[in-house]
């Protein structure tokens, strides 16, 4: 969980001043991607959660047919917020105030005490998605559709698998996406930081909005050093503006040589951001 830093900026005799956050970050405050927003087991058929991500008030829902849904959480009619005694019918959702029905994709679809549908009155629908026991939302400043799928995780679709995430594997600390992206690319912090005993090369491969980051590293073990490798891959916005990437999206895989009589062993994580603006 990353807490994403809005710009600030103040004024002196009618200038802008550049903030030493500005400075730092001269990147969009929230950037165009996929964000997780909830994890699947947070969010049960019929439930109502409330959220607060990218500066807005959010709605969490998951209809009879077990697909969620994430809305605008204020009522267009009078401004209610849903989330506070919202109700779940079938796949939609009803405001507690006058009762007003809204499908997933925003849409007024049923008003108890009128003959029709107010057709202009909307909740704004994100594209969401449920991946490998979380639920991920499309975020972006221009309000465009998704520009790229996120990668589906064959192991998740198993009857056998078991979603892991320990209470202790969350963060939350000041920063950007796009600093923590850097770290990706900076092995030379390895050995200072992680304790490895030596890094090599380091091989990048870029594809679109796929950037794959292989780090040869040496890690220290019990029964002495074994060389390996750190191989990244990361999912990430398009290049705009200022910003030249961003990753709410991580799959990592720490890879071992066959030795000592063991077989190679994967270790595969998958780490994701959740821009926590409060």
């Amino acid at each position: 969980m990353f807490t994403v830093i809005a710009t600030l900026a103040g004024g002196r005799a009618g200038d802008a001043v550049m903030s030493d956050i500005d400075m730092r970050f001269p990147f969009d405050a929230y950037p165009k991607g996929w964000f997780q927003v909830a994890y699947s087991r947070e969010v049960d058929p019929g439930q109502v959660v409330g959220l607060h991500y990218f500066g807005r008030r959010l709605v969490c829902y998951r209809g009879s047919s077990g697909t969620p849904y994430v809305l605008d959480a204020y009522c267009p009619h009078l401004g209610a917020d849903i989330a506070v005694g919202g109700a779940v019918a079938d796949d939609c959702i009803v405001c507690p105030f006058h009762g007003w029905r809204f499908d997933g994709a925003g849409s007024n679809v049923e008003i108890p005490y009128a003959r029709t549908v107010h057709r202009t009155a909307r909740l704004l629908a994100w594209p969401t998605v449920e991946r490998a026991g979380a639920i991920f939302v499309w975020h972006s400043e221009a309000s465009t559709e998704p520009e790229w799928e996120l990668p589906k995780i064959p192991e998740s679709e198993d009857a056998a698998f078991a979603f892991h995430a320990p209470e202790y594997a969350r963060w939350r600390f000041r920063s950007h996406p796009q600093e923590v992206f850097e770290n990706t690319v900076d092995i030379a912090h390895f050995a200072t930081v992680h304790g490895v005993s030596g890094f090599g090369d380091l091989e990048l491969e870029t594809e679109g909005h796929r950037l794959r980051a292989i780090a040869e590293v040496t890690f220290q073990t019990p029964r002495g050093p074994v060389s390996g490798a750190v191989d990244r891959t990361v999912r990430n916005g398009a290049r705009r503006g200022p910003t030249p990437w961003t990753w709410p999206f991580v799959h990592a895989a720490h890879r071992h040589p066959h030795r000592w009589g063991v077989r190679r062993r994967a270790l595969h994580v998958l780490r994701t951001d959740r821009p926590a603006d409060r």
